[in-house]
């Protein structure tokens, strides 16, 4: 057990020096603050999540006495918390059914991985909630705090840039910051935790078998997150229209996952696939509109299973 312990240490401190870096404004801050889950994430996939909590717990302690109560702080509820929850989650398992199960292949059944991006989704959306609720309040116009944050960032981050440009691009990024953030967010752990399971399955290290992605599904209760989320914009005003708008693009983004899985199905069909896929990846990353149609088509895949004609899903709960 002292060895887990030693390693879980290890990542936790490595975990805050990158966050530290950020923080100082250190050489590759940008890319390090991306990284700063991974070794937990490693750690919490390759050992469990017990060792998992030790090494968020060792950042956190490393991250509040080396920077500031603030920063350890944030290293809790923006990273440590966070993996252990995707980490259990993500090892939750259940027993293979007796061998005369034929349909069960004889192998254990895992918890869904749509239904782990799908839970951190939420825990960023309440996240978000309960930060503007302590933060802000109810008697206060949150989009134009949000604005009047954003005008005095940038007049820190881009002081070359006129009043008028600060203000247009703050005008520009008002609308949708709260649920970018969010988004950006969910995202990096996603991405972490994919990677370090990347790493892990090559290095034979990996308590959960390989993740085919393509077969990715989603709850239910997905759906009806994302549908709430979306009347509070339409039947809302003021602070609950602005709040909902932000939470719906948080809770799409599993349904545009879902999408991207419905687009690498339809890509097996295809002669040159990795071209397909690569004009997909670009087109949506420089088009919004693309990214809607992306997750439309994780919608339509939840509701009507588009990707049965194209490949099998596989058994998934």
């Amino acid at each position: 057990m002292v060895k887990p312990v030693v390693i879980a240490l290890l990542a936790g401190a490595v975990s805050a020096l990158a966050l530290l870096t950020f923080a100082v404004g250190g050489p590759g801050a940008l890319v390090l603050i991306n990284l700063t889950p991974l070794p937990l994430m490693i750690v919490g996939l390759g050992l469990g999540v017990v060792p998992a909590g030790i090494a968020g717990a060792g950042g956190t302690v490393i991250a509040g006495l080396a920077g500031s109560g603030t920063l350890g702080a944030i290293f809790l509820g923006v990273f440590a918390v966070p993996v252990v929850v995707m980490v259990r989650q993500a090892l939750l398992r259940r027993p293979a059914p007796p061998a005369g199960d034929a349909a069960a292949g004889g192998a254990d059944e895992w918890y869904p991985i749509g239904s782990v991006v799908s839970l951190l989704a939420a825990l960023v959306a309440a996240t978000l909630v309960v930060a503007v609720t302590v933060g802000v309040g109810h008697q206060e116009d949150l989009r134009q705090v949000v604005s009047d944050m954003l005008e005095q960032a940038l007049a820190v981050l881009a002081p070359t840039l006129g009043d008028l440009d600060q203000d247009r691009m703050a005008a520009i990024m008002t609308p949708l910051f709260p649920g970018t953030v969010g988004t950006s967010w969910l995202l990096m752990l996603v991405a972490n935790g994919a990677l370090a399971q990347g790493i892990l399955v090559k290095a034979g290290r990996n308590l959960r078998p390989r993740t085919r992605y393509v077969t990715m599904t989603l709850p239910d209760w997905a759906s009806w997150a994302l549908v709430a989320a979306a009347a509070v914009t339409l039947l809302g005003s003021g602070n609950l229209e602005y709040m909902g708008q932000n939470l719906a693009l948080i809770l799409a983004l599993p349904f545009f996952l879902l999408g991207l899985a419905v687009a690498h199905a339809v890509a097996r069909r295809l002669p040159q696939r990795g071209v397909a896929l690569g004009a997909l990846y670009v087109v949506v990353l420089l088009s919004g509109w693309a990214a809607l149609v992306v997750v439309a088509a994780g919608l339509i895949e939840q509701w009507a299973g588009i990707r049965r004609r194209f490949a099998p899903v596989g058994p998934q709960t």
